[in-house]
């Protein structure tokens, strides 16, 4: 694994751009892929040695019922319309922009800011931390991705979790095992995986999900750390694998819910006799 200093962060340059893909690289070989999929879905997967590390993936299907036996290649594109996307280069910063989203691209360090179409206003709805936001081989190599936390964001999602719907100031962990006797208040980890997450500012009136395209054990923090360095910041750390998500906008969260299922498909309608009486 690469080790670098904390005060060297790595400085990214577009290398490649086809399709729907915009692809990124350092000198050290770091690879950064941004993915414009829908106008309100864009893709990015930040890979520190250069390649992947789990080719397939057995969440994502587009429009579909389910996803193929043997998974689906993580950079297949088909089902998804790859808009064309405004592309602007100035200053050290990209900026990828579909009717809906925008993505700004801090190079040193690879910083993204995320705004949505609000009427005829752009408005900020996500931010990565100004301070290491990736894991660039400054740690211990998991998968880990740091955003700054704005006045007003509330966090629901991660499938069954103890405690409030609200997921602010928790720090949760996802794990496929069974939970036998826990407290609905404050049991953790229980027996979901599903990595995802909707933030909803009140104050902005914004809506957007983050999925984190991982079968890892993971952990996702909304405030629980607290940092006089880094300033206030959520975060999410997988235990092995590849980061690799996708940001889905949407004016309410039930916008936002409806294109998060039909990412990763919607289970088969259920016959009328199964919504009858049963013994579990």
């Amino acid at each position: 694994m690469l080790h670098r200093s904390l005060a060297q962060p790595p400085v990214f340059v577009l290398e490649e751009q086809s399709g729907g893909l915009f692809q990124f690289r350092e000198p050290q070989g770091a690879v950064a892929k941004v993915w414009v999929l829908e106008e309100d879905i864009v893709r990015v997967a930040i890979l520190p040695e250069g390649g992947w590390l789990q080719p397939c993936s057995w969440s994502i299907a587009p429009g579909l019922d389910d996803v193929p036996r043997a998974g689906r290649a993580r950079e297949d594109q088909s089902g998804f319309s790859c808009p064309a996307a405004r592309v602007e280069t100035q200053d050290g910063l990209v900026t990828v922009q579909t009717a809906l989203l925008r993505l700004t691209i801090r190079l040193e360090g690879f910083v993204c800011s995320w705004q949505a179409k609000q009427g005829d206003d752009w408005v900020p709805i996500a931010r990565d931390r100004a301070t290491q936001a990736y894991e660039f081989g400054w740690w211990d190599g998991k998968p880990r991705h740091y955003l700054s936390r704005a006045d007003g964001d509330a966090y629901y999602g991660l499938g069954e979790c103890s405690g409030d719907m609200d997921r602010s100031g928790r720090r949760i962990r996802l794990s496929n095992t069974d939970a036998l006797g826990y407290s609905a208040r404050s049991s953790d980890p229980l027996y979901k995986h599903i990595p995802f997450v909707i933030v909803r500012n009140a104050t902005r009136k914004t809506s957007h999900g983050v999925f984190y395209d991982t079968m890892a054990d993971c952990t996702f923090d909304f405030g629980c750390e607290r940092s006089n360095y880094h300033g206030f910041f959520r975060s999410f750390e997988a235990e092995h694998g590849d980061l690799d998500y996708y940001v889905i906008a949407g004016d309410t969260v039930a916008d936002v819910s409806r294109r998060f299922t039909w990412l990763t498909g919607r289970p088969a309608f259920m016959p009328k006799w199964s919504v009858g009486y049963s013994g579990s």
